[in-house]
């Protein structure tokens, strides 16, 4: 597993447990529109430019439907924008949001064993995997990538898919396991590992996503040994934690920097790996240390 996970406690403890119940529900309603139709894999690339996603008279973020590919909507003027400079924006967000649904849907199975749940995530894996190779990796702001236009984000991307392939193979689910390792997660790792950002906030999530990849590909070994070096992860902690925590780039970094941090400490704990005490202190003062700049 990813993350640490006791199948049989969760599913317990989701019985049980009303409020665990009512998160499942919840996540359960906002997947009941997806199930026939299907999650939002876009057929082009995400490209950045000035325009995209903005409305251009107001100058605000146009709002993100995942089920509205060309018609964009301002919130203030309540304009509808279908440009395709737009619609080249929504890619992303489309992207990752169909990623984190597979998530949602393949936790769901495991926990309530409902098929729909199964068939979703599974369905949405493979159509990812089939169309990896026709996304170009050209068109870059930040390294390379395919369905994005820099490195990063297909990390993010990248580390969601293994989740939901990992939860879903643990409620014995197999049946996509090969398309997708083959297809996606090797050459997506492959790719993400060629570009190697040094101490920047985006190569925490790089790392977490090749080590990821490392895991579901069965090289766990090799992942743990990557983690400690002084490239991996251990040695962005060391180089980019500051004595209190904070992330070395600035408040502005920070929170993002180190929800990536806790995917990789959470990944090395499963594989039997513990931080130094002195890298533990700074990682734990890390989610106190951006509530002390907070007015009263």
């Amino acid at each position: 597993m990813l993350l640490p996970f006791d199948p049989n406690t969760r599913r317990a403890d989701t019985a049980k447990d009303t409020s665990l119940g009512a998160i499942a529900d919840g996540l359960a309603r906002e997947l009941a529109p997806w199930r026939s139709t299907g999650l939002p894999i876009p057929v082009g690339k995400a490209k950045l430019t000035r325009v995209g996603g903005r409305c251009p008279v107001h100058g605000i973020p146009l709002d993100f439907d995942p089920s509205s590919p060309h018609a964009h909507r301002c919130g203030r003027c309540a304009t509808d924008y279908t440009d395709r400079e737009h619609h080249d924006w929504w890619v992303m967000g489309a992207q990752l949001f169909s990623a984190e649904r597979a998530v949602h849907a393949a936790a769901l199975f495991l926990l309530r064993g409902d098929e729909s749940h199964r068939d979703l995530a599974a369905r949405t894996l493979r159509e990812f995997a089939e169309r990896y190779e026709s996304w170009p990796n050209r068109d870059n702001v930040l390294g390379p990538t395919r369905p994005f236009f820099s490195t990063y984000l297909e990390s993010i991307w990248l580390i969601n898919i293994c989740h939901a392939l990992t939860l879903l193979e643990a409620a014995g689910e197999h049946r996509c396991g090969g398309v997708v390792r083959d297809r996606l997660i090797a050459p997506s790792s492959t790719l993400i590992d060629s570009y190697h950002e040094g101490r920047s906030n985006r190569q925490v999530w790089n790392e977490v996503a090749v080590l990821s990849a490392l895991s579901v590909l069965d090289k766990a070994p090799q992942a743990r040994q990557r983690a400690e070096s002084d490239r991996g992860l251990l040695g962005i902690m060391r180089e980019g934690l500051l004595d209190d925590g904070t992330w070395f780039e600035g408040e502005n970094y920070h929170q993002f920097a180190h929800r990536g941090l806790w995917y990789g400490v959470q990944f090395m704990r499963t594989h039997g790996g513990e931080l130094p005490s002195a890298l533990q202190a700074k990682y734990t003062a890390g989610f106190v240390t951006p509530f002390a700049a907070l007015l009263p």
